[in-house]
């Protein structure tokens, strides 16, 4: 065993439940999965042009803006309760809603996806968008299971869920390539991983969902929709405005640039951003379930958020050095010469992607704290400086001063915002 630090944490990481353990579980699942799409990538980038790729990212904002809605936000409730039958109503009502929301989206998508293609100007994505009913209902329902995973401190499932999600999305798109789909084939690949990663949390979850003696019911899902009303009040709205962060700038970028510009820019974010946002995704589901206990036995949830940010801390720093310093050189020569613009964008975005995920898991305190509303406020006027941002880069027809601007008003804005957090995690 080893002295000193190093031994106490790998004590603490033995201790069954345990905040260290947990993140350990579900930041190496999902660190591995992240290895797969990263290999991938340079693979990927020699057979879809960057065109492609920002046809693909169109596709996958507009997925994202339904399905983060997609189950009225009440899958973040299923951790609350003491009891897990109120927990099995939440998951049933979050089940629900999704189909619900899956049946609107391909109503929307028959009636006008080949309009809406075409004023994205991704004329080819319009037969594409008829498969967006069924992402939306596999993220969705991932999202509810996942969390009812997290609340039984099921960490081995949830990311071996991750890691099979990409392992099928990066096969399929490679395998896709040559077929003459375009960016189909991306949109068939992430698909297809939505669909596994869905499928075996349901089946992870089959086990403790009939331990609990307890079925989804009317009546029980009423009581439970009006006790945490809030969460699609208040809360959905939240994620939709929080998630035109990502689907808001490709369609601000593509109304102001071309395909060309977007896909360079969805790179970044494919690349650099997704293993931040799905490493950072494991510390923030491990460290809500942590806080909501902390706060029930009324501990000092203020030192468990500070104890994050230390944690989080040497965890970016490093990479976003790296990032700043060597993105412009590794771009072109990893993914191809035609990426040469994205190596230049990931390194004025260095600053923002560090202070983003420095603020991210603090983001699930204003749930504990029954400060949604004042969290949703805060986060509006992030998200329309970090828009605004990209609208200057646009209106100038120069996007690398829209990512400068943004690496410096977000920059500024997190750190405001983790301030608020702490004060309020005090209180």
């Amino acid at each position: 065993m080893p002295a000193g630090p190093l031994g106490e944490l790998w004590e603490r990481t033995r201790q069954p439940g345990s905040f260290a353990r947990g993140v350990l579980a579900l930041s190496t699942g999902t660190t591995l999965a992240q290895v797969i799409p990263v290999l991938a990538a340079p693979a990927l980038t020699r057979l879809y042009s960057p065109a492609e790729f920002g046809a693909f990212a169109i596709y996958t904002g507009l997925a994202a803006l339904v399905s983060v809605v997609g189950t009225g936000r009440y899958e973040l409730a299923i951790v609350l309760p003491a009891e897990d039958g109120d927990a099995v109503q939440l998951l049933g009502l979050s089940l629900g809603i999704a189909l619900a929301a899956a049946a609107v989206a391909g109503l929307a998508v028959v009636a006008l996806g080949v309009p809406l293609a075409t004023a994205l100007r991704a004329p080819a994505l319009g037969g594409w968008l008829l498969l967006l009913p069924a992402g939306v209902l596999f993220a969705a329902a991932a999202q509810a299971l996942g969390c009812w995973l997290n609340r039984r401190r099921a960490y081995r499932p949830l990311a071996a869920s991750r890691i099979a999600q990409a392992s099928a999305a990066a096969a399929l798109g490679i395998a896709l390539a040559r077929t003459g789909l375009g960016a189909g084939g991306l949109i068939l690949g992430a698909l297809a991983g939505q669909a596994l990663a869905a499928g075996l949390l349901a089946l992870a979850s089959w086990r403790s969902l009939r331990a609990t003696g307890t079925r989804p019911t009317r009546a029980g899902m009423r009581e439970l929709a009006g006790r945490y009303r809030d969460f699609p009040r208040v809360n959905a709205l939240h994620a939709l405005l929080d998630n035109l962060n990502a689907s808001g700038s490709v369609l601000l970028l593509g109304w102001y640039f071309n395909p060309v510009v977007v896909g360079q820019y969805s790179l970044v974010m494919r690349v650099l951003m997704a293993p931040a946002a799905l490493v950072g995704g494991a510390i923030s589901q491990v460290f809500y379930q942590r806080a909501a206990e902390v706060r029930q036995q009324g501990g000092d949830l203020r030192g468990l958020a500070r104890a994050l940010l230390s944690r989080t801390a040497w965890l970016a720093l490093p990479v976003a050095v790296a990032m700043f310093a060597a993105a412009p050189a590794l771009f072109p020569l990893v993914f191809g010469p035609g990426w040469a613009d994205a190596g230049g964008y990931a390194r004025l975005l260095a600053p923002y992607m560090l202070f983003h995920f420095l603020a991210a898991p603090l983001a699930f305190l204003p749930f504990v704290l029954e400060r949604q509303w004042h969290a949703f406020l805060v986060s509006t006027a992030g998200n329309l400086l970090f828009l605004a941002c990209i609208a200057l880069g646009g209106r100038a027809h120069v996007p690398e001063l829209g990512f400068g601007a943004l690496s410096l008003v977000m920059s500024l804005y997190f750190v405001v915002y983790i301030a608020w957090m702490l004060r309020i995690a005090r209180r």
